[in-house]
């Protein structure tokens, strides 16, 4: 092989990669060579794919010394959860990464398996360990038979109950204004404004006011929101 001939296998030139062709009759290039490094740029671009595991498969893991990561948000994971897991909401993933409590594996899962794709970088890339997804969910683990942490008397939710106030207060409204004075009508014309006014201003005056009931002091507030009785 003549050296013009072996200078020109190597040699490079920009947007090859591209497949582009060379402009100039100097600029030669090697098709199998750019047929690697075009393979290995593709392999670059896909996103890393984490390993799926079942649900004994990250019990096995948990008692080894790996830590439970829970995406679901924070009243799903307060009304049912994994012993020992910990509560980092999917949707509060770019706010900060997980403490992985200096494990060396991460298990990520969710309630079925839809909001822990393998295949989303957020997941990997929040913890500095090696990480896995486990298939299924908190519902695959229940339905092989392992044991779940839950609140049964969890009280219902702050909007919940503004909602059934308000519903009774305008239903009320109706049956005093039918039954005894036409005037009771404006309790529910009452009752209709004050949706209005919060469907307009993301706040609503009803919930607040439940927010500070006795049993809802230590609630969390809605999920989404920026303050009391407000809601998205």
């Amino acid at each position: 092989m003549s050296e013009a001939r072996a200078s020109a296998e190597f040699t490079w030139f920009p947007g090859a990669l591209s497949g582009a062709r060379p402009q100039d009759k100097n600029e030669t290039f090697c098709l199998p060579t750019v047929a690697v490094l075009r393979l290995f740029a593709r392999h670059e671009d896909q996103p890393m794919t984490l390993k799926t595991i079942s649900p004994t498969e990250a019990l096995k893991m948990a008692k080894a010394g790996a830590i439970l990561i829970d995406v679901r948000e924070p009243r799903e994971f307060a009304r049912e959860r994994i012993a020992g897991s910990l509560s980092h909401p999917l949707s509060r993933m770019r706010q900060g990464n997980p403490d992985t409590q200096g494990a060396k594996q991460a298990v990520f899962l969710c309630a079925s398996g839809a909001r822990t794709n393998p295949r989303n970088p957020a997941l990997a890339a929040c913890v500095d360990c090696d990480a896995f997804v486990m298939d299924g969910g908190i519902i695959a683990w229940k339905r092989a038979g392992l044991p779940v942490e839950r609140e049964e008397r969890k009280p219902m939710s702050v909007l919940r109950q503004a909602l059934l106030v308000a519903g009774a207060i305008a239903t009320a409204g109706y049956l005093l204004g039918t039954f005894v004075n036409p005037a009771w009508h404006l309790l529910s014309l009452l009752v209709g404004c004050g949706l209005l006014f919060s469907g307009t201003t993301n706040f609503c005056p009803m919930a607040f006011f439940v927010s500070l009931m006795p049993w809802n002091r230590n609630k969390p507030k809605l999920p989404g929101a920026t303050g009391i009785g407000q809601f998205g």
